[in-house]
């Protein structure tokens, strides 16, 4: 049935075609021009088409040169970006080989923390203070104290005080809890630090029975007791950060709250 439909589609077809053929010929047979007009609406017809074809063209080109300069761009970036990246990774090869050689460092520098501490925690627990230096208010003496502190760090000196005051007032004193009141002060810092005031001669201390962790200051260089009391004139001198200074002024001001 499909053939047939088909064959009878193309007879009908062909006979449709050929009576407009005829009727065209008929009507416009008379026309003598017919062909020049036909020509001529021909030629119209393709000058409007070439003029399309051409400002197509042109915005293809357009739109292409765009897209390549894009890419461009893009590939500009992407180098960069794998300049940047290829130079981090030479950092980081150079830092992670020297991570072994810190780490030895390290270790050493434990090494001798702990000795350090051992020879504190025997020293304390035989009761064999630092000496306590009592000497006259001679010129030098006096010059000796103030440039230790004029040298000493800002939190060093929170520390010495710290240990001052604990002294003066015959308080015990834990570290470990003042470290949590202060703000601002490295964690640990002034433990460290006092620790080497202590193996240094400057302060004696012994070990609390009764409360685990805290220091009796047994004996103190009085020199440097007697300077620290100016304590926020070489804060105020030493930390030039105003925001800082008055972080550093409010510590002591926690410590003699803590220690009183």
């Amino acid at each position: 049935m499909d053939e047939k439909h088909k064959i009878h589609a193309k007879y009908i077809l062909s006979i449709l075609i050929t009576i407009i053929i005829l009727l065209v010929t008929v009507q416009w047979g008379q026309i003598t021009k017919l062909v020049e007009y036909i020509t001529f609406a021909l030629t119209v017809t393709s000058i409007v088409l070439a003029v399309l074809a051409i400002s197509y063209a042109v915005y293809s080109n357009t739109s292409f040169i765009q897209i390549v300069a894009t890419l461009n761009s893009a590939s500009q970036k992407v180098s960069e970006v794998s300049s940047i990246i290829t130079e981090a990774t030479n950092e980081l090869e150079k830092k992670v080989a020297s991570i072994p050689e810190k780490i030895e460092a390290l270790g050493e520098q434990l090494t001798l923390t702990h000795s350090a501490v051992i020879e504190i925690a025997e020293r304390a627990k035989t009761q064999q203070p630092a000496v306590s230096v009592k000497t006259s208010d001679s010129p030098q003496k006096v010059r000796t104290a103030e440039q230790f502190l004029e040298y000493c760090s800002a939190q060093g000196l929170v520390g010495i005080y710290a240990l001052s005051r604990a002294y003066s007032q015959n308080k015990p004193l834990s570290l470990m809890e003042l470290d949590k009141k202060l703000s601002g002060i490295t964690p640990n810092y002034i433990y460290g630090h006092s620790a080497a005031m202590v193996a240094a001669g400057f302060f004696g201390i012994s070990y609390g029975k009764d409360m685990p962790g805290t220091w009796k200051i047994t004996a103190a260089n009085e020199e440097l007791v007697s300077h620290i009391s100016k304590i926020n004139d070489y804060i105020i001198k030493k930390v030039e950060d105003e925001g800082a200074r008055k972080g550093f002024l409010e510590n002591i001001k926690i410590i003699d709250a803590y220690i009183s």
